[in-house]
């Protein structure tokens, strides 16, 4: 287990593959996550539990989907983050104020929290509407899942990112 604060700085992002449609969102509820938790009756801690009911229930206009790669630490759902930038550009990052709402653990069920060293799908519920800067991220079926394009940040890592430059 990897708490955040163990983390250096300027890795404290999430790498950004791109945005689940509502078809993608659609089968997580209505087909995978019902015949995971099926399959798992009976041996689902509390905090699972509760996180898939908070997702079943969930609603809002000013929220996406995004699927992340390799997650930097482990972090509580209600994690909040503000950026949205290209890796190879951090300096033209759009300000995108939201926190994490939901995760869904490597596409398959819901989870209390990202886990250090996983992919998730995240439900991000932004401030407002969900800002445009969402449309300039690939959707599900145009992801390349040999790169990834975008990072998501809060503004401490985004300082320091922005101080030390592109990555390559």
């Amino acid at each position: 287990m990897l708490e955040e604060i163990n983390s250096p700085i300027d890795q404290r992002f999430l790498m950004v593959y791109g945005r689940l449609n509502d078809a993608m969102i659609s089968e997580l509820e209505l087909s995978i996550i019902p015949k995971w938790f099926e399959r798992m009756k009976g041996m689902l801690d509390s905090g699972v539990l509760s996180a898939h009911q908070r997702f079943s229930e969930r609603n809002r206009t000013n929220e996406a989907a995004y699927f992340t790669s390799y997650a930097y630490a482990d972090i509580k759902l209600g994690r909040r983050y503000n950026w949205l930038y290209r890796k190879d550009n951090p300096s033209a990052a759009v300000k995108s104020d939201c926190v994490v709402e939901h995760a869904i653990f490597e596409g398959w069920f819901p989870s209390d929290r990202i886990e250090h060293g996983h992919k998730h799908i995240l439900f991000l519920v932004f401030n407002e509407n969900v800002p445009k800067c969402i449309n300039i991220l690939n959707r599900w079926d145009d992801i390349d899942l040999k790169s990834w394009e975008y990072e998501l940040c809060d503004h401490v890592t985004y300082n320091r990112i922005k101080a030390i430059g592109a990555r390559i």
